[in-house]
C-alpha cells in the first residue's frame, strides 16, 4: 500500500517505488526485465555497450508491473548497461551476455 505524507517542506511517498531488475544475469539468448512502475507512465528500455553506444532500444508502453523478455542473440558476448526509464525516473543495471 502507498502512504503519502505532506509537510511544509516536501512530499514524501512511502511504499511502492519505481524499480527494475534483470534475470538471469549472466544471460545467454534471452533476458527478463522485471519492472515495477506505480505511476503507470511510459517505460523505455535501452541497452548500451561499455563505450556508451546504444545497441538496442525498446518501448514497453505504459505499464505498472510487468516482466519483459528481450532477445539477446544479436549481441556479442560481453558486459552491457541496461537502462530502464520513465519520463520521471531511471535506473541502470549491469547485464552480462554470454554466447
Amino acid at each position: 500500500t502507498n502512504a503519502v505524507a505532506y509537510t511544509n517542506i516536501a512530499l514524501a511517498q512511502f511504499g511502492d517505488r519505481f524499480n527494475a531488475r534483470v534475470y538471469p544475469n549472466p544471460a545467454k539468448n534471452m533476458v527478463n526485465v522485471s519492472v515495477n512502475n506505480p505511476a503507470a507512465s511510459a517505460v523505455y528500455i535501452n541497452l548500451f555497450d561499455l563505450k556508451g553506444k546504444k545497441v538496442a532500444g525498446f518501448n514497453a508502453g505504459k505499464i505498472t508491473k510487468q516482466i519483459i523478455s528481450l532477445p539477446l542473440q544479436q549481441l556479442a558476448a560481453g558486459t552491457y548497461w541496461l537502462e530502464v526509464k520513465t519520463p520521471d525516473e531511471s535506473t541502470t543495471l549491469q547485464l552480462i551476455v554470454q554466447q
